[in-house]
Order: structure tokens, then sequence, then C-alpha cells
């Protein structure tokens, strides 16, 4: 895994080949449960690397992104881009990189708990099935991804940041027949999750949807009313839409 100090070494060896250099690396540790007819089904964890980089020179500039962390690649990368930038245009708005007040740290909400305390995390999924269910709806299903998110910050003025921040989601989708609806709880903290809300909400909607009468129209123009975080619960039949 990439550190500041390693991706310092790699801005220091072009500083005197460019203007600006910018990397950002971003390394996120991912779990992710699925859940279906009102039970988990599936559970996956897996790691995912960016890295994203910054060349310029006399107004001349290149971007790139890497899905790897490995310290060659990145190196190799860099002279790519430096070797190509004689080969474009300058840009009359390029704005050279500055800090203006400069930053000690980069701006991320992290809650251990969201790694160390899973179990919560899985009583939550299951709080917000049970939610639904009480609310009227038949069935659930949908998933719930969490983790912790890494981010490297390094530029040619010296500039080396890091940060990291958790994560949470839970998408659950409640069913009565074919009729459905949805609803989300996002945070960055254990204590910000709402996964009954999220379960309650979902289920009310549904059973809204079913004791909506049943009407035939023609095709044309409608307004529609979506709820934030919410796909409208539309059913398409040969009839029209409910």
């Amino acid at each position: 895994m990439n550190t500041p100090s390693d991706l310092g070494n790699v801005i220091r060896g072009v500083r005197d080949l460019v203007d600006d250099a910018v990397i950002i690396y971003r390394r996120v540790r991912w779990s992710m449960i699925r859940f279906a007819n009102n039970e988990p089904t599936i559970a996956n964890s897996w790691i995912t690397h960016e890295t994203m980089m910054c060349v310029a020179k006399s107004r001349r500039y290149l971007t790139a992104s890497l899905s790897t962390d490995d310290i060659s690649t990145i190196k190799n990368k860099i002279q790519e881009l430096i070797k190509e930038l004689s080969n474009i245009p300058e840009d009359e708005f390029y704005v050279p990189l500055t800090h203006g007040e400069r930053p000690n740290q980069l701006v991320g909400k992290y809650d251990s708990r969201i790694e160390s305390e899973t179990d919560k995390l899985v009583d939550g999924l299951n709080d917000a099935i049970q939610a639904s269910l009480s609310e009227g709806s038949q069935r659930n299903a949908g998933a719930m991804t969490f983790g912790i998110s890494e981010v490297y910050y390094v530029d040619s003025s010296g500039l080396e940041l890091e940060d990291r921040a958790s994560f949470v989601t839970l998408t659950i989708r409640a069913f009565i027949n074919e009729l459905t609806a949805t609803s989300v709880s996002i945070s960055n903290t254990l204590d910000g999750f709402k996964p009954r809300e999220a379960g309650s909400e979902a289920g009310h909607l549904v059973r809204l949807v079913k004791d909506l009468p049943e009407e035939s129209i023609s095709s044309g123009r409608y307004n529609v009313v979506m709820g934030i975080g919410l796909c409208a619960p539309i059913w398409f039949n040969d009839r029209g839409v409910v």
C-alpha cells in the first residue's frame, strides 16, 4: 500500500521537469451484504485502488487515472504524461497550482465502528426488513454497502495530506406482489445510520401504492412527483399505469 511519502518521492523525482504535478491516491475497503425474500443471501468484501494524477508545464496539462497502487506503474505513467505535454496546445485558461491558506488535512468523517462493530450494521439490516414488513410489505430485497476510504494527496508544492472516511449505505426495496417502493439510509457514522426508518418508509410507500385505484390513461406527458432518494413506485401494465 502506498503512503504519502512514497507518492511524494514520485513527485519530487519530476519536479524539475514540470511546473505543477499532483497525485491523489484512494484506497477503499468495501463490504456488501445483499438480501432477498427478507433474508441475507450474499456477503462479499474487496479492495479497490484508484490513482489520479495531473502534470502541467507552460500552460499545457494532462491528467490520467489508474486502477492500481503499484508505485512503478505510477512513475511510468507520470513520465509518459510529461513526454506527451509538448504535443498538446496551451490552455489559456489554465490556473497554476495554488493553495491560498495552506490546508493541513483533507475533509473526511471517520467512524471506526463501521469496521469494528459490523454486527450492529447487520442488526440494522434486519431491523429495516422487519420495519418494512410491519408496514405491510410482503417481501424485501436490496443491499447494504459499507467500508473505509483512505485518501492521500501530494503535489509539487510540497503539500502532503492524508485522511480517511467511513461510509454505510442501505437500499431497501419493498414489494407487494409486483408493486414496489424503495428507500435508502446513507451515513458516514454508525449513529447517523437509520435503517429502521428506511425500511419503514419503503413498506409504508408500497402499501400506499397498493391502495391506489387502478386507472387506464392515454399516452401523453404527465407530471410525476418523486421523493428524495426514492424510486417512483410506478407499475406499467397493459391497461395503463398505477
